[in-house]
């Protein structure tokens, strides 16, 4: 049996970025840093992630701005892409499948979201379709 499915939260690191490609498939990603605190005289850790809606969590995560408190979980992807310069590079993220507003880091009064519908102590997977996903 094979497992790909990361749960990870921590806080915003920048408000989420919201866009659209050519071909009309909105993608929101997010920027999410989690703080360990060092111990026995380490020093402190961030891990840094980046997670990607697509489909319905689009509109919710899109309402993430910098130092909200938030909870993602989904599969981890690894996808290779080359530069204008032909420099070739990978990006490792989280496809969004389900995902929690925990806290607003700061008062917010504009675009306010709705939390999604929660089942049975899970977040509500029909917010997502693996079909809407352009890879």
């Amino acid at each position: 049996m094979n497992i790909n499915e990361v749960l990870f939260g921590g806080r915003a690191g920048a408000d989420a970025d919201d866009k659209t490609t050519t071909s009309g498939i909105r993608i929101v990603t997010l920027s999410i840093c989690h703080n360990q605190k060092g111990k026995d005289g380490r020093p402190d850790t961030a891990t840094w992630i980046r997670a990607k809606a697509f489909g319905g969590w689009c509109s919710y995560a899109a309402t993430v701005r910098k130092g909200d408190r938030v909870v993602i979980k989904g599969p981890l992807t690894i996808s290779p892409w080359e530069d204008k310069e032909g420099v070739k590079h990978t990006e490792v993220a989280v496809i969004i499948h389900n995902m929690a507003i925990l806290d607003r880091g700061r008062e917010t009064t504009q675009n306010a979201p709705v939390q999604p519908t929660v089942v049975s102590g899970i977040l509500d997977p029909t917010h997502n379709s693996i079909d809407d996903i352009p890879f």
